[in-house]
């Protein structure tokens, strides 16, 4: 028995991302990003809900994230797998014989990657990032040099520049409009010089909602399709999107305080005139549960909301149960999903919804469902870990 569950429809992801390809219009490829384990929710339940949804292309960060969904799809994927963040040197014959696609920013690991090609007569697709104000990865479009490195690139053998795309800093419209100008002015003064750059992206969740006239050949959203609206981005506000998860656990043990009586370390709380009704729940930080919600956390029991009390610990935290006299152990609480939204918990531990459900941990048994019937689990500590019900 796992002490919490997360309970994930995949119908929902299907719509969400069968919306984002409506609002393209079909000319835009969709590159789903499913890194961070699919934003937390488990990348063997939700990867072929993601193709069934009509995904063109599935980026991940990382050499380990795509080798774990071509796992999952049974060994070959009907997709393209793209690495958007930077592969080590010692992964790229790795990437290079799983038939991934690859992410580029320098001569010298284009060349060694070209080479690795050659001698296993194998062709390596990549795409070149291009730093266009982001500053974390990409060659600078404002150097010229960068240009002569795009053009070397490209002549090298047994490598296919499949793509070029940068990032949005996304600070403010001016902003985001000079790198885009940037990021087009550096791929038509490549074709200038006879030079194809493949299919050009920009967007992520945000830039795509945000900026249409930014779409170019392809799209990467990421917490959108896990039903996460963007921020100031009016397009999306009519978009019926779904969140697709609700985490939940049990309450273990119950005890009356009497007042004055702590909880938890340091005793940070302490019960009121007349006592409390604490409950612990057998979910802690290391679960993914932030502590910095100690003493802002709200759960939900019975259809009541509870304050988290005490700090939270690495197994376990303790609610203020109060409110619900008849609580017993064995008791559903809710701590995230219906009625504690993810917003909500993201903001009271001062981050952001990504984080949330990233930090999401092994403990958590994920459970999958389709058309209101649990169809699989994702159990991280069993053997094996994934399994059809």
């Amino acid at each position: 028995m796992y002490s919490s569950v997360l309970d994930v429809s995949l119908d929902s992801i299907e719509k969400n991302l069968r919306l984002i390809k409506d609002f393209l219009g079909g000319n835009t490829k969709v590159c789903a990003v499913m890194k961070s384990d699919a934003y937390g929710l488990g990348v063997p339940g939700v990867a072929g809900a993601m193709i069934s949804g009509g995904a063109d292309v599935i980026g991940v960060a990382r050499c380990q994230e795509a080798r774990e969904i071509k796992r999952s799809l049974g060994g070959e994927s009907p997709v393209p797998l793209f690495i958007m963040g930077l592969c080590a040197d010692g992964e790229l014959e790795v990437a290079l014989e799983e038939g991934f696609v690859v992410t580029l920013d320098s001569f010298a690991q284009a060349d060694l990657l070209s080479r690795l090609a050659v001698e296993r007569d194998l062709t390596a697709r990549v795409h070149i990032k291009i730093d266009t104000g982001f500053s974390r990865l990409g060659l600078k479009a404002s150097e010229p040099e960068s240009l002569e490195i795009y053009e070397s690139i490209s002549r090298l053998p047994h490598l296919s520049i499949q793509g070029t795309f940068s990032h949005l800093a996304l600070a403010d419209g001016v902003e985001d409009a000079r790198q885009f100008h940037r990021f087009t002015q550096f791929c038509n003064k490549l074709e200038q010089r006879g030079i194809s750059t493949g299919i050009k992206h920009i967007c992520d969740s945000i830039g795509t909602v945000r900026y249409p006239q930014y779409h170019l050949d392809m799209v990467r959203p990421g917490a959108i399709l896990y039903g996460m609206k963007p921020f100031r981005a009016p397009l999306a506000d009519d978009m019926p999107l779904e969140f697709p998860a609700r985490w939940t656990s049990r309450i273990i043990h119950v005890t009356r305080l009497e007042e004055g009586e702590g909880v938890s370390y340091d005793y940070s709380w302490r019960a009121p005139a007349g006592g409390a009704l604490a409950a612990t729940v057998p979910v802690g930080y290391s679960d993914g549960y932030p502590r910095s919600l100690s003493q802002k956390g709200k759960v939900c029991i019975g259809g009541v909301i509870c304050p988290v009390i005490g700090l939270i610990c690495m197994d376990q935290m303790v609610v203020d149960a109060s409110a619900v006299p008849s609580v017993k152990r064995g008791d559903e609480v809710e701590l995230l999903g219906d009625t504690i939204g993810i917003l909500e918990l993201a903001e009271g531990a001062s981050t952001n919804r990504n984080e949330v459900l990233a930090r999401l941990g092994r403990r958590v048994l994920r459970r999958y469902w389709k058309k209101g019937k649990a169809v699989s689990e994702l159990a991280y500590l069993d053997e094996p870990s994934f399994r059809e019900i």
